[in-house]
């Protein structure tokens, strides 16, 4: 009774003490240090601590928005001439259940705890600082809009300790690694926050409502600051490697070891603007892309991985939907000519980045600037013979360029922009000209928020223009993004003598992004058949307008057994630029997230027709009706030694054309504090009656040949890190990967826009069909003859990557790479150790000079 009556006495004080609270907006006032700084070892005994004020009466945002913390956190701020100190308390009653789990650095595990400081004091962007209770850092920048850039990575110091009844964190933030304006006295936007694993509990400093749009706006402000040096600075980051690689080339010698060097560096031209500078590059440590079959139209999108290319991306963001204008795996690609010949031929894996620059920063009065240029070499084909070696041009010398533009206003609920790229290539072999010689696209966007950013309106207009042979200009016509060739159109039409191509996009979106439980928004994008952004973006599709509307409802607080809860319906519709309806689709998603840490998610998606216009690669759009998506996914408690998923994706037709389903569960074991292993293993079924195979051109009439394909994928995903410590790793990643289609029934097309599904194709008969084992080839009898090679395919892969890598002083670094691709089209997935495999060792060394 005794301790009940302890805890409501308890509730009421917390509550008394957020009403007499006389501003909503907490602040924390900082001092300079008087003595000597601290030493930065977790252990918050230094003298200087002594100085300065602790703050607390930290408030719960999750699960309870607004509730007492179960745990009491304090923290402190002091600074001299060149750094930030921060000291965070974290008390804990029961001490032996602090989560210490090591990770490797931007990844959150167990308990934690940071600081966020938005130092230009703008609303809107943020620098955030953590530590795990096992010491892993994580460092990230806030985007606004509930919006992180993970990659973000800055040079700081941090440790933690432990005491009787509490976690301590310990910070050294020096001022470089923050951009702020330049004056005497600062005042800057501050967030502190603590999360307690057990719980699953944040508790923050000054409350950011679960509701709100936005982080930045809803932090305290930290005061104190006076009379810091502006901190033009500069950071060389030079490293050496020396790298064996072993390949299947039967006419090559074994490969030498191969040294390189090379450099980053930070330039501070003043304490809002950077110079990022990379020269030779490499990017040898970075985890290799998964293996995909790719059926459809439309290219494999892969994430950026390139540390130099991730960082501060944000600046130099500009989508539409889910294209990008500027997609930075564009730089540094395989080259994309590989001559034809009897012979072997060796493609480099990538093109060599000769530099890369990036400037970046903002002004005082809201003026975002980013600005990036890469140099690409001229690369070559080995063409090897039996009794000589050839070279051929692969991919030209490239210049690339982007630069962004934004400005704030009206405390950053206004916010104009515009971007612009370009792409210069110097092409002299005629091999090549089927490349563009330049390529330039930009936009402008619009972004406004009123009554306290719970309503928003979004506008964004592109345009594009390639130019070069005509050769290149008729590959983009008749690629997949527009099929200008598609003979049931009539507003456009491939050209081969054309020398340049111009398009334009937009977006405009409107709608209720917080404030309450219910969200809506509007949406209209629009693409001309002519836009064109993707040698230095990435675009899927033109020659569309897409109007969708978004409903849904949020719970952010705890509800009978529900910790919180979403549920979204949206509605889309599609045309093409004759205003021929190309999809009519509903979808409706539900996410929970129990009391007992389990979630759920599921979606449902039913698309009422589709005029496909890519199925038949350039030929008439295909209309098929009803076609269903289930997808559902469940997660158990994270918290547990060993958790779990397993995920489902079933679609079906019902006209019976499409039969797909996907099946991936997944498991991580925690295997003590430092050793992580987690696992997955997917099973995909694929029956598509009208998977595209080929098209015969004919004199009268082009044959666009289907047929059932019978697809049978299976893959499994290993990782294991193991940290000896927070600056010392051993990360593995593996992937064995199976993927086998046989084809039969095949079908020519006969009325695509027919209603029933039975009279849009016409299914070859067995005694219209023959098969030529000699060739590998089909032969079709169909008025007249024609024959495909053998669609049948076997794809087996094994893609690896051990890397070991020390942080042996802050910001400097040492890898040792293994990395390994095995592939091969004979093999079951089990025989995968007989193929032969590819093998890189490498050994790198950085240093940081100067920070």
């Amino acid at each position: 009774m005794i301790r009940y009556l302890l805890q409501v006495i308890s509730v009421l004080v917390f509550a008394l003490n957020l009403l007499l609270a006389a501003n909503p907006k907490r602040i924390y006032q900082t001092q300079r240090i008087a003595g000597n700084p601290p030493t930065i070892d977790g252990r918050l005994t230094d003298l200087c601590w002594e100085e300065g004020s602790w703050a607390g009466n930290f408030v719960q945002q999750q699960p309870v928005e607004s509730g007492p913390p179960s745990q009491k956190t304090e923290f402190k701020i002091l600074y001299d001439e060149n750094y930030l100190y921060v000291a965070i308390r974290a008390y804990d009653n029961e001490p032996e259940k602090i989560e210490r789990q090591l990770a490797r650095r931007d990844v959150f595990a167990g308990d934690a705890a940071g600081i966020a400081f938005d130092s230009y004091h703008d609303y809107r962007t943020a620098y955030e600082f953590n530590l795990t209770a096992a010491g892993g850092k994580i460092d990230l920048m806030h985007l606004n809009d509930y919006q992180w850039d993970m990659d973000w990575d800055a040079v700081w110091d941090g440790k933690t300790s432990l005491e009787d009844s509490a976690w301590t964190a310990e910070m050294r933030i020096p001022f470089n690694q923050l951009r702020y304006t330049d004056k005497e006295k600062h005042v800057w936007g501050i967030h502190v926050w603590r999360w307690l694993y057990r719980y699953h509990e944040e508790d923050q400093f000054s409350l950011i409502s679960l509701n709100a749009t936005a982080m930045v706006p809803s932090f305290g402000e930290l005061h104190g600051i006076e009379n810091i040096k502006n901190t033009k600075h500069i950071e060389i980051l030079p490293y050496a490697l020396i790298k064996h690689q072993q390949d299947a080339n039967p006419f090559k010698k074994k490969s030498p070891f191969t040294i390189g060097a090379g450099f980053d560096g930070k330039i501070g031209l003043s304490s809002n603007f950077t110079l990022d500078i990379s020269v030779n590059p490499d990017f040898g440590q970075v985890e290799a892309d998964p293996a995909v079959v790719n059926l459809t139209a439309y290219e494999t999108f892969f994430p950026e991985k390139r540390p130099f290319f991730m960082e501060g991306r944000n600046i130099l963001d500009f989508t539409l939907d889910e294209d990008l204008l500027y997609y930075s795996r564009r730089i540094g690609q395989r080259p994309r000519y590989t001559p034809e010949t009897a012979g072997y031929v060796d493609v480099p894996d990538n093109t060599t980045i000769l530099s890369a620059l990036k400037l970046s920063g903002k002004t005082a009065n809201g003026l975002s600037i980013g600005l990036l240029q890469n140099i690409t070499a001229q690369e070559n084909a080995t063409i090897y013979q039996e009794n000589r070696q050839d070279k051929v041009t692969a991919e030209p010398f490239a210049s690339y360029t982007v630069g962004r533009i934004q400005k704030e206003y009206n405390s950053g609920n206004t916010v104009t922009g515009a971007m612009i790229t370009a792409t210069n290539r110097n092409i002299k072999d005629e091999h090549l000209k089927y490349l563009p010689e330049a390529a330039y696209a930009g936009g402008i966007d619009f972004l406004h928020y009123w009554h306290e950013q719970v309503y928003f309106v979004k506008f964004k207009s592109i345009f594009s223009q390639v130019q070069g042979d005509p050769a290149a200009l008729s590959s983009i016509q008749s690629s997949s993004r527009h099929y200008f060739q598609r003979p049931d159109i009539d507003y456009v039409r491939l050209d081969s003598t054309k020398d340049r191509l111009r398009g334009y996009g937009g977006m405009l979106e409107y709608g209720k992004s917080g404030g309450g439980r219910w969200r809506l928004s509007q949406g209209l994008e629009w693409r001309s058949p002519g836009l064109e952004f993707n040698d230095l973006g990435y675009m899927q599709v033109a020659d569309e307008i897409d109007q969708n509307t978004t409903i849904g409802y949020e719970v952010n607080e705890p509800v009978s057994i529900f910790r919180d809860y979403e549920a979204f319906l949206i509605q889309t519709f599609k045309w093409d630029y004759g205003w021929r309806n190309t999809l009519t689709e509903t979808m409706g998603y539900i996410t929970i997230n129990f009391l007992n840490f389990w979630s759920f998610h599921t979606h449902l998606r039913y698309t009422h027709q589709q005029r496909d216009t890519r199925m038949l690669r350039g030929g008439p759009a295909v209309i098929y009706k009803s076609l269903w998506q289930h997808h559902f996914r469940i997660e158990s408690d994270s918290r547990k030694t060993i958790n779990g998923f397993i995920d489902i994706l079933y679609d079906w037709s019902a006209e019976q054309l499409v039969n797909r389903s996907q099946i991936t569960p997944g498991i991580t074991a925690r295997i003590n504090q430092a050793l992580n292993i987690s696992g997955s293993f997917g099973y995909s079924k694929n029956e598509n009656h009208i998977q595209y195979i080929s098209t015969v051109p004919d004199n009268t009439v082009d044959h666009y040949v289907l047929g059932s394909i019978n697809q049978e994928t299976m893959d499994i995903t290993l990782r294991i890190n193991y940290l000896i410590t927070p600056e010392l790793s051993v990360q593995y990643y593996g992937q064995p990967f199976h993927s086998r289609g046989d084809f039969s029934q095949f079908k020519d097309i006969a009325q695509p826009d027919a209603v029933h599904a039975g009279d849009r194709f016409y299914t070859l008969k067995q005694n219209e069909i023959s098969y030529d084992p000699f060739h590998e080839q089909y032969i079709f009898y169909n008025n007249p003859a024609y024959t495909i090679d053998n669609p049948d395919f076997n794809l087996l892969s094994y893609r690896s990557n051990l890397v070991i890598r020390w942080e042996y002083k802050t910001g400097s670094s040492l890898y040792f790479v293994w990395s390994q691709n095995r592939w091969d089209s004979r093999y079951p997935l089990e025989r995968i150790l007989q193929t032969q495999p590819d093998n890189i060792f490498l050994l790198k060394a950085s240093y940081l000079l100067f920070y």
